[in-house]
């Protein structure tokens, strides 16, 4: 841009001077036998093509949670579903009054992730709270989240608190959530580059309730960004009691859901 105005500044002050000689010429009655410079060339010469500037948002929250652009809220649906053939059919919606959506800052920082924590900050953009005043926030020296904790003093069963680790390409590849005497690890699985998982792992515990699930994602729609709006997720369930030895009995059960996204850019 600096250098297209000074090629026009340029062309306007050469254009200017020769008008000038011109006119003191007519006045003494004489011409200067001169060459004058041609500046058509550069009066005429075609703009040069900017190069976009980079977005002004960091990217490093929207990566951790498997999005691209410049995000400014994502509205998850969740429905059951049934398969037919190899295809699963949408079925009736899951209603869940907390289900807000999943939200950042014209910065790129998260103010409502997608576990459904919020995330408030002062005027400098330090975190000051979460759902409540005592919460934690921590994140490495490459500003990724990898810990939230929520502390509630009146009720201990609120508490909880999310572990989170990533990829050398910044994508979530682990996260253990732990409540009162829950504790729930997720391993999420990638194909090459893409930002979104293709499978995903769950182990758990709930008091002696053990828990174990495998997830397979089919991806069936993406915007023009490039992020997905609608996908199946295939459930295979493993359900058992810990009974003191190395391999309990596990009943094992299917279930299918079809999730949309609505996503909002600035």
């Amino acid at each position: 841009m600096k250098k297209n105005l000074f090629i026009l500044m340029v062309a306007s002050i050469t254009m200017l001077s020769l008008t000038g000689c011109q006119k003191i010429k007519k006045l003494i009655g004489k011409e200067d036998a001169s060459p004058v410079a041609d500046t058509t060339a550069v009066v005429n010469a075609e703009p040069e093509k900017r190069v976009p500037e980079e977005p002004t948002y960091d990217k490093t929250d929207l990566t951790s949670f498997g999005l691209m652009g410049h995000v400014k809220t994502v509205v998850t649906k969740i429905y059951t579903a049934k398969p037919q053939g190899d295809k699963l059919v949408k079925l009736e919606m899951f209603h869940n009054d907390e289900n807000q959506p999943t939200a950042f800052t014209e910065a790129g920082v998260v103010t409502r992730d997608a576990f459904g924590n919020p995330y408030f900050y002062d005027a400098n953009g330090k975190f000051i709270k979460g759902r409540s005043k005592a919460s934690v926030m921590k994140r490495n020296d490459k500003g990724q989240i990898i810990f939230y904790e929520n502390r509630e003093s009146s009720n201990h069963w609120e508490g909880y608190n999310y572990d989170i680790e990533y990829d050398s390409q910044g994508r979530m590849k682990e996260f253990t959530y732990t409540g009162w005497e829950e504790i729930f690890t997720y391993t999420l699985s990638y194909d090459g580059d893409n930002i979104y998982p293709s499978s995903q792992y769950m182990e758990g515990q709930a008091t002696a309730d053990l828990f174990k699930s495998e997830f397979t994602f089919r991806y069936l729609s993406f915007d023009e960004v490039g992020n997905w709006t609608e996908r199946e997720v295939w459930k295979i369930n493993h359900e058992g009691v810990e009974d003191g030895s190395d391999n309990p009995e596990m009943d094992t059960s299917h279930e299918y859901q079809i999730e949309t996204r609505e996503i909002t850019y600035y």
